[in-house]
């Protein structure tokens, strides 16, 4: 009797082994965002990987991974480089100027189509701050996208800048739906089937 009850506790324990092995790889998940940027100034003007407004000018950010998130609602993770302004040490009068960002994001991996993209421009204010510097007020709302199997949405942060330094476009990316099922939701499943069979061996153990 002892022995069978070690048998039936020994393959609840593989089970249980196997429940947390899936568990954790669940919670290991993540999305990966890649993407580029370029920019331009000017009212209605077409994006280019370069840009130069008098002694400002804007690089883009060329194509790259832009950032990991856990597959979490809610998941948060910052943008580092969105691409780069440079101002000059000369002071100008930038007042009244815009400035566009586009910026393209590619599916994340695993996403079908592989090749989709998705595109979105965000708009800001450049202004003369009152150091003799610059600064480029973005249009702060979150902008969604939605893929296959999620969505996320990106969030552009303000820039300044004074003369002569050299600043990265920043921001955050906020995971709002995720892939599913995931990894894991079968294990309530395997549980009770691991008890079924336990409870079927014990009644023929006591029939005979």
């Amino acid at each position: 009797m002892i022995s069978n009850w070690m048998r039936a506790a020994g393959v609840a324990a593989v089970v249980m082994t196997g429940a947390m092995t899936l568990s954790e790889g669940a919670s290991a998940q993540s999305i990966t965002f890649a993407g580029s940027t370029a920019g331009c100034f000017g009212v209605a003007c077409a994006p280019a990987p370069t840009a130069t407004l008098l002694g400002l000018s804007f690089t883009g950010r060329p194509q790259g991974t832009e950032g990991v998130a856990p597959a979490v609602v809610g998941a948060q993770v910052g943008i580092a480089n969105l691409g780069t302004f440079t101002l000059a040490q000369l002071s100008n009068n930038y007042a009244g100027n815009t400035f566009t960002l586009g910026v393209t994001f590619t599916l994340p991996p695993g996403t079908t189509p592989a090749t989709q993209t998705f595109n979105a421009l965000l708009t800001g204010a450049v202004v003369n701050n009152t150091e003799g510097g610059v600064g480029v007020d973005f249009n702060n709302i979150p902008i969604p996208f939605t893929f296959a199997d999620g969505a996320f949405t990106l969030k552009v942060n303000d820039l300044d800048l004074g003369p002569g330094q050299t600043a990265n476009v920043t921001g955050q990316i906020i995971v709002t739906a995720v892939p599913g099922p995931i990894a894991g939701t079968g294990i309530p499943a395997l549980l009770g089937l691991a008890g079924a069979w336990y409870v079927r061996r014990r009644k023929r153990q006591l029939a005979s």
